[in-house]
């Protein structure tokens, strides 16, 4: 799992799979989320120590302001959103909030949140005829809730400016 992190080719998608299948459902969602925390420990640490380096190359301040900003606002959301989704990168969403100093804590519980259920309900429904149409589905509920998030935390700024 942390080799693939590095390794684009290999997607944890299918490492969660054979993890399923080689140990069963319980032990393979076990040791999947132990691999998941050690994982995105490691890749959080990388992007930490080599973040703000890259950061200032790459972007100018008021960008990388605006995209602190944005992690502070939504980075819990978009963690839980992309660990949960089956179709979406999870191996950036392990650097960025590093990068961008989001305080480990948030992150990993954040990972951690997300990765369960998606963890779980593959290797539950692993080898079953409904694996295809669960993944399908998770990926569209997954979507649909953080929408539903921007919305409302949306309104409720909106709200709050009117107010103040």
């Amino acid at each position: 799992m942390v080799a693939s992190m590095f390794l684009f080719v290999v997607p944890n998608l299918l490492l969660l799979i054979i993890s399923s299948v080689s140990y069963g459902p319980l032990w393979g969602s076990v040791i999947s989320l132990i691999a998941v925390f050690i994982s995105s420990s490691i890749a959080y640490m990388i992007g930490y120590s080599i973040g703000p380096v890259i950061l200032r190359r790459l972007l100018k301040d008021k960008v990388r302001v605006k995209l602190t900003q944005l992690v502070r606002d939504y980075g819990v959301g978009a963690i839980i959103l992309f660990r949960l989704s089956p179709v979406l990168s999870n191996e950036a969403i392990s650097f960025i909030p590093a990068f961008l100093k989001m305080r480990y804590k948030r992150f990993i519980l954040a990972t951690l949140a997300g990765s369960a259920p998606i963890i779980g309900i593959l290797a539950f429904s692993v080898g079953g005829d409904n694996f295809k149409p669960v993944l399908i589905w998770l990926s569209i509920l997954s979507i649909a809730v953080y929408l539903l998030y921007l919305y409302i935390d949306i309104r409720r700024k909106r709200r709050r400016k009117s107010m103040a």
